[in-house]
Protein backbone atom coordinates (compact mmCIF):
# COMPACT_ATOMS: atom_id res chain seq x y z
CA UNK A 1 0.00 0.00 0.00
CA UNK A 2 2.79 2.18 0.16
CA UNK A 3 2.94 3.00 -3.50
CA UNK A 4 -0.30 4.66 -3.18
CA UNK A 5 0.94 7.35 -1.14
CA UNK A 6 4.38 7.33 -2.42
CA UNK A 7 4.65 6.55 -6.10
CA UNK A 8 6.95 4.19 -7.08
CA UNK A 9 7.21 3.36 -10.22
CA UNK A 10 4.88 -0.04 -9.52
CA UNK A 11 1.97 -0.73 -12.17
CA UNK A 12 -1.31 0.62 -10.92
CA UNK A 13 -2.67 -2.27 -12.45
CA UNK A 14 -0.80 -4.99 -10.34
CA UNK A 15 -1.21 -2.30 -7.37
CA UNK A 16 -5.50 -2.74 -7.50
CA UNK A 17 -5.43 -6.52 -8.11
CA UNK A 18 -3.57 -7.54 -5.35
CA UNK A 19 -5.26 -5.11 -3.27
CA UNK A 20 -8.74 -6.32 -4.47
CA UNK A 21 -6.95 -9.90 -3.74
CA UNK A 22 -6.62 -9.12 -0.41
CA UNK A 23 -9.59 -7.59 0.86
CA UNK A 24 -11.26 -10.34 -0.22
CA UNK A 25 -9.53 -12.79 1.65
CA UNK A 26 -10.19 -10.43 4.56
CA UNK A 27 -13.73 -10.48 3.98
CA UNK A 28 -13.95 -14.41 3.36
CA UNK A 29 -11.98 -14.79 6.72
CA UNK A 30 -14.19 -12.62 8.34
CA UNK A 31 -16.88 -14.58 7.40
CA UNK A 32 -15.55 -17.85 8.46
CA UNK A 33 -14.76 -16.51 11.99
CA UNK A 34 -18.27 -15.05 12.27
CA UNK A 35 -19.81 -18.39 11.28
CA UNK A 36 -17.48 -20.30 13.45
CA UNK A 37 -16.70 -18.29 16.76
CA UNK A 38 -19.80 -15.36 16.77
CA UNK A 39 -23.20 -17.37 16.41
CA UNK A 40 -24.75 -18.82 19.01
CA UNK A 41 -24.78 -22.54 19.67
CA UNK A 42 -28.26 -24.33 18.84
CA UNK A 43 -29.39 -25.86 21.16
CA UNK A 44 -31.06 -29.31 20.68
CA UNK A 45 -34.39 -30.58 21.86
CA UNK A 46 -32.52 -33.41 24.18
CA UNK A 47 -35.12 -35.60 24.94
CA UNK A 48 -34.38 -38.77 26.45
CA UNK A 49 -35.71 -42.40 24.87
CA UNK A 50 -37.69 -44.23 26.64
CA UNK A 51 -36.22 -46.01 29.39
CA UNK A 52 -35.08 -49.67 28.34
CA UNK A 53 -35.69 -49.08 24.45
CA UNK A 54 -32.34 -47.57 22.47
CA UNK A 55 -34.17 -46.03 19.21
CA UNK A 56 -31.48 -43.49 17.43
CA UNK A 57 -32.93 -43.36 14.11
CA UNK A 58 -36.51 -43.82 15.02
CA UNK A 59 -36.82 -47.83 15.05
CA UNK A 60 -36.12 -49.78 17.57
CA UNK A 61 -34.08 -52.82 17.47
CA UNK A 62 -36.86 -55.14 17.77
CA UNK A 63 -38.09 -53.65 14.54
CA UNK A 64 -35.18 -54.57 12.29
CA UNK A 65 -34.59 -57.98 13.60
CA UNK A 66 -38.48 -58.99 12.70
CA UNK A 67 -37.89 -57.47 9.08
CA UNK A 68 -35.17 -59.06 8.49
CA UNK A 69 -36.04 -62.37 9.59
CA UNK A 70 -33.23 -62.68 12.39
CA UNK A 71 -34.42 -64.92 15.38
CA UNK A 72 -33.25 -64.33 18.71
CA UNK A 73 -30.22 -66.59 19.60
CA UNK A 74 -30.72 -66.59 23.18
CA UNK A 75 -34.73 -67.61 22.03
CA UNK A 76 -33.46 -70.64 20.08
Amino acid sequence: MSAVVKPCGFPLGCLIFQSSYMLTLVILFLNFYVQTYRKKPVKKNTEEPPAGKEVKNGFSKAYFTATNGVINKKAQ
